[in-house]
């Protein structure tokens, strides 16, 4: 076990338009600074880093819209983020009440520390269901992206999309439809090993091509899959187990 010098800690938010509570913090960077985003309020909101972990100077700033199209409001949580080293990109989950039913889906905007949101209308990643959504990851092979996603509470049902440097979303994936416990019981992790991605569902696993094309239909069987990560030689996951399972 390496002792890495650990520096103080410091407050990096500043307070956003609209509500200034924060939860679900993701970090990512392109090699030089970082990009924190996280939720406060209804929105999705980032603040840049430099190299040293310290806010820049541009403060916070919105990435989510909090309408959608017919004008209802959204709720916009739990955002997942990569990199590709030239810019980033965020999805989240995003939920809206349409007087009779809940709608969940899928959003992301790509952005660059120059020109800021680059998809400010956002993009729809996935269609809008009545599935709630449990989980949202994303990777980068360091030129596009991979978006995954799980639907549903028992009966969990895993997608993914490709999404290209620019805002075009290439190919939606199927990926697995995976039976749980609980709404909580069905990890997703998603990395990349610079030309595909490993997708980890809890116990099962799927590698999809930079193009969308799945590898692995029946599925790879994994230990777990809480956390995923490629290691420069080899994919490195990692699990929770409950005591006396």
């Amino acid at each position: 076990v390496l002792d890495p010098a650990i520096a103080p800690e410091f407050g990096v938010d500043r307070a956003p338009p609209g509500p200034a509570d924060g939860t679900s913090p993701a970090l990512a960077s392109d090699g030089h600074d970082f990009l924190l985003v996280w939720q406060s309020g209804q929105a999705i909101v980032g603040a840049w880093l430099g190299p040293d972990g310290h806010a820049l100077d541009t403060g916070s700033f919105v990435i989510s819209t909090t309408r959608h199209t017919s004008g209802q409001p959204l709720d916009n949580s739990t955002p997942s983020i990569a990199s590709n080293g030239s810019g980033f990109l965020v999805a989240w989950q995003a939920h809206r009440y349409t007087g009779s039913v809940d709608e969940y889906q899928v959003r992301a905007a790509h952005l660059d520390q120059t020109s800021g949101v680059l998809d400010p209308r956002n993009l729809d990643v996935s269609e809008e269901s009545q599935l709630q959504l449990s989980k949202v990851a994303v990777a980068s092979n360091g030129r596009g992206y991979f978006v995954a996603w799980g639907r549903g509470t028992l009966l969990t049902e895993f997608s993914g999309v490709v999404v290209g440097a620019a805002s075009e979303r290439v190919v939606t994936v199927r990926l697995a439809t995976i039976r749980s416990r609980t709404f909580v019981d069905n990890p997703l992790g998603v990395a990349s090993d610079g030309e595909g991605y490993l997708v980890a569902m809890g116990q099962t696993g799927m590698r999809v091509n930079a193009s969308g094309a799945l590898l692995d239909p029946a599925g790879l069987a994994l230990p777990g899959g809480d956390a995923i990560v490629f290691n420069g030689q080899d994919y490195v996951v990692a699990w929770s187990e409950r005591p006396g399972a």
